[in-house]
Order: C-alpha cells, then structure tokens, then sequence
C-alpha cells in the first residue's frame, strides 16, 4: 500500500493538525546544521553527524515544549510527546529518498528492538482506525502513542525533511510508511556544507543498536 503524501499547503495544514510548523521544524534543522558545522577533521569521525542528531533533538524540545509539548528517554530512545499525548516524534537521519515526493525513504541507520516496538504498536492503532465516530471502542495499546518520525538528510546544498508514520521495518531499518509530510528543502550556508557526510558512511544517531548487557558470574 502506497504511503500519502502531503506537499506544500497541504503539508502545512496537516502539520498544524499534529501541532507543528514548517517556521518551527526549519529553525531547529538550521541550528543543529550550524552546531555541526562547529566540528573539523580533527573529532572522531561521524561526530558530526551525531551532533547533528543530538541538537536537532534538543532544539526541537525547545521550539515545543513551551507550547506544552512534553519529553521521554526510555531505553535511551528520545521522544518528543504531543500535549495531548496522543503521539510522539522521534528523529532520525535517513536514506536516499527523504524529504522527495516521489521517494522511497528509509531510516539510513538500523534501529534496535526499541523503534521495532513502537512501529509494531504503531500498525496496531492504525489497523482499528475506522474513523473518529469509533475512536471510543478501539482496541486498548499500552503505551498507545502513535510514533511519527523527523526523517533528515544533509546533502550539500540543503537540508531534505519529512516527519512521516512509520507502518512496518524491514529487517532493522523503517522503510514502510503509512504517511509522509514533506518538509521544504532547508538552505545550508557554506560553512555547515563542509561537515556533509559521504552517503555511503553511516552516521551515527544514537539510535543505531540495542546492546544486551548481562552479569558475568
């Protein structure tokens, strides 16, 4: 099944739904691509673009929570939760194909048994959605949130964005999606270009791998 695809107005008007901007979305992608553009050829590599993940977090928290959006670390995995608390957003760096319209995204990382449960909870709420007059006699979820995701990938000129509903995984990567909001393409000075990474090295978002920890006796 064949994601929507929301663009331009539309894609403004379904962000107001979920309580977001494109003015609000855009600062926090800026000023997480400047904080990156801070880090030279002397860090450890990919620190970058770790970076990139870790402001981008924050500086999103900061555009919302004063608008009574709230936040969640479990298991280390960063939430951003809705004032109704309803849903979350969840960021990640992405594959070829984020933030185009006629692309076929992908979490450009793998993901853990962490992002496999919440996509999991995510197919269950939207296999019940039989519209608003229904909502009361859908199927409990523990932890019930919808799970969306700041899908990003820094290329040289520009910021590519979406914030997408994630459907299914393959393997350890999210590359089925439910719905897609495509974001504006985000200029990038030519200071913070320096900093891209070649598309074929992972970049780390702190959320690649899960790892089992145990006593040794």
């Amino acid at each position: 099944m064949n994601a929507i695809v929301h663009t331009e107005q539309k894609a403004s008007f379904r962000l107001s739904e979920l309580g977001l901007d494109v003015a609000g979305i855009t600062r926090t992608l800026q000023r997480a691509d400047a904080e990156a553009a801070t880090v030279t050829k002397l860090a450890p590599p990919n620190f970058a673009g770790i970076i990139f993940y870790g402001r981008t977090v924050q500086f999103l928290r900061e555009e919302y929570l004063s608008e009574g959006w709230n936040y969640s670390n479990p298991k280390n995995q960063c939430r951003t939760i809705s004032p109704s608390g309803e849903w979350q957003l969840i960021a990640s760096s992405g594959a070829v194909g984020t933030g185009v319209e006629g692309g076929n995204p992908s979490t450009r990382n793998p993901k853990g048994i962490t992002m496999d449960e919440v996509v999991a909870k995510n197919a269950i709420q939207t296999s019940f959605d039989l519209g608003p007059e229904f909502a009361l006699e859908q199927a409990p979820v523990e932890e019930g949130l919808l799970t969306w995701i700041l899908l990003y990938q820094v290329v040289d000129d520009g910021i590519l964005s979406e914030i997408s509903l994630p459907r299914s995984m393959s393997g350890s990567f999210i590359n089925d999606w439910q719905e897609r909001i495509i974001l504006p393409r985000v200029d990038r000075s030519s200071d913070a270009a320096r900093w891209t990474t070649p598309i074929d090295e992972p970049t780390a978002d702190l959320d690649t791998y899960d790892v089992p920890v145990s006593r040794i006796s």
